[in-house]
């Protein structure tokens, strides 16, 4: 049966945080590791303001460290097989204003294997960030794949599966309809 997968982009498709930090450690003279990230929201624990992380978000976005960043491994096999069978559609909280960056990459290691791709934001600084869950909701999605817990349980209260793939940023304990997984492998091995 063809189903309606819904998948999150940075972090579970590109490889967001070790190109984040690869740039942030360039410009910035810091030393940052993936496994220092320990919340999704990063002012946590850089203590730096909002506004600030927003402003270099919107420099990395821009820079060849985002244009140049990786799949997580295993997803371009994985993606190829599944969209042979179901619609994949991507949510993102990338902000719309690099959409065209954002299909650039997806286009360079993806091909064309997305139904759509919605954007939560328009840019860095948007306040007025759209649900995820909503996107889903509107998308019929049956299953979601996601890195960030709160996103997770938010899409799991409609009774939507997801599958959370595990990072430093996401521990915690976790129930039905939420499954932590640890690689593509697994993802592919639950749809």
């Amino acid at each position: 049966m063809r189903k309606n997968i819904g998948l999150d982009l940075d972090d579970v498709l590109l490889n967001f945080n070790d190109s984040f930090l690869d740039f942030h450690n360039n410009e910035y003279g810091t030393n940052y590791k993936r496994e220092d990230i320990t919340s999704y929201y990063i002012e946590d624990f850089w203590k730096i303001e909002v506004k600030e992380i927003q402003r270099r978000l919107g420099e990395f976005y821009k820079s060849v460290f985002h244009k140049n960043a990786t799949p997580i491994s295993g997803a371009v096999e994985v993606v190829a097989r599944l969209s042979r069978e179901h619609n994949l559609h991507i949510v993102t909280a990338s902000p719309e204003e690099i959409k065209e960056e954002v299909e650039d990459w997806l286009s360079k290691h993806f091909g064309k294997r997305f139904s759509s791709i919605s954007f939560t934001r328009k840019t860095p600084f948007d306040k007025s960030v759209l649900s995820k869950k909503k996107f889903c909701e509107d998308l019929k999605v049956d299953i979601f794949v996601d890195d960030a817990l709160h996103n997770a349980e938010e899409i799991a209260s409609l009774g939507i599966p997801v599958l959370l793939l595990d990072t430093p940023w996401n521990q915690g304990i976790v129930g039905p309809p939420i499954k932590r997984v640890y690689s593509w492998q697994e993802i592919e091995e639950n749809i």
